[in-house]
């Protein structure tokens, strides 16, 4: 079987790519011990090993708007 690119994937296939690299690059900082950082609702949240949370910014609307999905 030839092997695909990332550019001949379909979008659906893309999103499912890249989701599943980013939740195994997610549980593999946790076992690093190392702190994760994301989205949660309009905040970007650094996440620790310990479970301590740290708001790092809060986004406005229009801050959403500007740097979200085009």
């Amino acid at each position: 079987m030839k092997k695909r690119r990332v550019v001949d994937l379909t979008m659906e296939e893309r999103a499912t790519l890249f989701a599943a690299a980013g939740r195994a690059a997610v549980e593999k900082s946790k076992a690093m011990g190392l702190p994760t950082t994301g989205l949660r609702g309009n905040k970007i949240v650094k996440t620790y090993s310990d479970g301590r949370e740290e708001v790092l910014k809060v986004l406005n609307p229009r801050d959403e708007k500007d740097h979200g999905p085009a």
